[in-house]
């Protein structure tokens, strides 16, 4: 005995199996869609600086808190992520062990605050032209961005740091 569905039934099957696929690309889509970044830029420096800083605004679209845990760009040796904090009249950059982004919301990464750390340059930081950034958060998620290398006021001064 063998099975022949009708018609009706073979249209209905294959209406809710690509009703069921579409749903599974967008809950995909969106997935890879849970983190992204605005206003990136590094600091441009002199020559002769071995060492600058990048900012940018991380969103964090899930229901889920992440972190950014690694940064990597081609303009430097090593990349950390720092936290600049003032301590009796000094500066002083700490290394963070990640940066936590809160569930749907966002992160500042600024001057004076959280900030991506590229030290031992390879090149001039140089006002004008661009770099990328590969970032990776706690959720497995990766973003490659570029980054402009901009002058920037130093709105605290001349400040010694000092990296504990």
């Amino acid at each position: 005995m063998s099975i022949n569905p009708s018609s009706t039934a073979r249209k209905n099957l294959l209406s809710s199996s690509l009703a069921l696929a579409l749903t599974m690309l967008s809950h995909c889509a969106n997935a890879e869609q849970a983190i992204t970044v605005s206003d990136v830029y590094v600091r441009a420096m002199p020559p002769t600086a071995q060492n600058t800083a990048g900012y940018m605004q991380i969103h964090n679209h899930s229901k889920q808190p992440v972190s950014l845990i690694k940064a990597e760009s081609p303009i430097a040796k090593n990349v950390e992520l720092h936290l600049s904090k003032m301590s009796e009249g000094v500066m002083k950059m700490i290394q963070q062990k990640e940066i936590m982004v809160p569930a749907e919301g966002s992160t500042h990464l600024k001057p004076g605050g959280l900030h991506i750390m590229f030290l031992g340059l390879n090149e001039p930081s140089k006002a004008g032209s661009k770099t990328t950034l590969k970032l990776t958060f706690s959720n497995g998620e990766q973003l490659t961005v570029d980054a402009s290398i901009m002058k920037t006021p130093n709105p605290r001064g001349d400040m010694k740091h000092v990296q504990k």
